[in-house]
């Protein structure tokens, strides 16, 4: 029962450290892209 809300919290880091890093990386091919 304790496993679940820290289980949550490390699934949401997750998932906004993803975004992140998504966001980074359309950010790079777009500022690439303008350069081709």
């Amino acid at each position: 029962m304790l496993l679940q809300p820290s289980g949550g919290v490390v699934h949401l880091i997750t998932v906004s450290a993803f975004y992140e890093k998504n966001k980074i990386m359309y950010r790079y091919t777009n500022i690439i892209n303008s350069w081709l």
